[in-house]
């Protein structure tokens, strides 16, 4: 349990570093859209070759979407955490535990326990 004699930032310097986290959380989020037009972009690009470089592409884009999604949120965990004493692990880990799915479909299921 945080006490009153817990060491603490001052508010005032704990919030440019809850913003920079909050704000990088956003750019990667964004991102993870990017990548998946640009992935769209590369096959158009090689016209009738699309199909033959379309798995390479897929696969690029399911990775990238996958480690950007993981570093978005761990960017708002620190930022939702940034001085701040006390963390529900549990729930934590029961509200961000998920499983990739990597069959190109681009959703997220919960982890298997």
């Amino acid at each position: 349990m945080a006490g009153d004699d817990d060491v603490k930032m001052d508010p005032s310097m704990a919030r440019p570093v809850i913003d920079r986290f909050t704000t990088m959380r956003q750019s990667l989020s964004n991102a993870q859209v990017s990548v998946s037009g640009a992935a769209g972009l590369v096959e158009m690009g090689c016209g009738e070759f699309g199909p033959v470089v379309s798995d390479g592409s897929d696969g690029f884009s399911i990775a990238w979407r996958e480690s950007l999604h993981v570093t978005a949120d761990s960017a708002g965990i620190i930022a939702g955490n940034t001085n701040v004493f006390e963390i529900e692990i549990t729930r934590l880990d029961n509200e961000l535990a998920t499983v990739p799915d990597i069959s190109g479909g681009g959703g997220r299921g919960p982890r298997a326990e």
